[in-house]
C-alpha cells in the first residue's frame, strides 16, 4: 500500500490545482446581471468535464474461502467466513470526460487456528482504472469504470507451541513460514460522486462517493515460499461483488 500512495503523489497535486480552477459566472455586457452557463447553453451539446480528487475508501468484498476451509479441515481448524471488509485509497483525474486513476485495497486479515497451528491470511490489491463521465451537474458526477491490476495473498503459518532456536533453524527445522500467491485482477464498477457545487456546472471541496462493482480473478500463479514455487495449498478466489464508500477532496468544472 505504501508504494501505491507514493506513486499517486502527482495525482494529489493535480487534484489540488483543479480545485482552484472552478468556473465563475459569466457577465453580460451593458451592466446586465451575470448569467450562469449550463449544459443547455452549449450549442454543440454537453460540455467536457475536467478536474479530479483523491480519497480514502472502505467497503465490503464478497469472495470465496470454501477451499481454504476444506484444506485445513483435517487440521481441526475453525472455519473462517467468506467475504471481508476492505480499506484503501486512490486518486483520479477527469480529463475531458475521461476518468483516469488508480486504487489500492487491503482486506482485513483472516485468522484460523487449531491446537497445533496458527494461520493468518492477508490480501492486498492495486489497480489502474479508466472510465467515462455520463452525467455531471450541481456537484454530482456519474460514471462507469474498468480496472486491471494485481493481487497478492500472504499466508503466515506458525506452530502454536514451539521451542525453535537459531540452531534448529540453521539445521532446517522451522516453527513457521510465510507463503505468498500473486495474480491478475480485473473489475467493472458504477460510481457516483458528490462534490458540493458552486453552480450547476462545477463542484469542489469535500467529495463523497459510492462504487458498486464486480471483480474477477483473471490469473493465479500459485503459492511460493520466499521466491520458491510450492505445489498444492488452498485456493482463494477473489471473484465477487463489492461495494465501497469514498471520502476525499477535490473538484471539477465544465470547460
Amino acid at each position: 500500500m505504501k508504494t501505491f500512495f507514493n506513486s499517486a503523489l502527482p495525482i494529489w497535486i493535480l487534484v489540488l490545482l483543479s480545485t482552484f480552477a472552478l468556473p465563475s459566472a459569466s457577465f453580460a455586457q451593458d451592466g446586465e446581471a451575470p448569467v450562469e452557463e449550463t449544459p443547455a447553453d452549449e450549442p454543440s451539446g454537453r460540455k467536457k468535464i475536467s478536474g479530479g480528487y483523491g480519497y480514502f475508501t472502505a467497503g465490503y468484498s464478497m469472495y470465496k474461502l470454501d477451499n481454504f476451509n476444506t484444506y485445513f479441515a483435517d487440521q481441526a481448524f475453525v472455519p473462517v467466513k467468506d467475504n471481508g471488509i476492505s480499506t484503501g485509497g486512490g486518486g483520479m483525474l477527469f480529463v475531458k470526460n475521461f476518468v483516469l486513476g488508480g486504487e489500492g485495497h487491503g482486506i482485513l486479515t483472516k485468522r484460523a487456528s487449531s491446537s497445533l497451528l496458527n494461520a493468518q491470511l492477508s490480501t492486498g490489491s492495486g489497480q489502474f482504472q479508466m472510465g467515462y463521465i455520463v452525467f455531471a451537474k450541481k456537484g454530482l458526477v456519474v460514471y462507469p469504470k474498468l480496472g486491471i491490476g494485481r493481487f497478492n495473498h500472504e499466508l503466515r503459518l506458525k506452530e502454536q507451541i514451539s521451542t525453535t532456536t537459531l540452531d534448529t533453524i540453521v539445521a532446517g527445522n522451522y516453527s513457521g513460514t510465510l507463503l505468498s500467491r500473486k495474480g491478475t485482477l480485473g473489475s467493472v464498477e458504477a460510481c457516483v460522486d458528490f462534490m458540493p457545487g458552486f453552480d450547476e456546472s462545477s463542484g469542489g471541496g469535500l467529495a463523497f462517493g459510492l462504487a458498486v462493482g464486480y471483480q474477477m480473478q483473471l490469473s493465479d500463479k500459485g503459492w511460493d515460499a520466499y521466491g520458491t514455487p510450492v505445489t498444492g495449498g488452498p485456493d482463494v478466489d477473489l471473484s465477487g461483488l463489492y461495494v465501497r464508500l469514498r471520502i476525499g477532496f477535490g473538484g471539477w468544472n465544465q470547460q
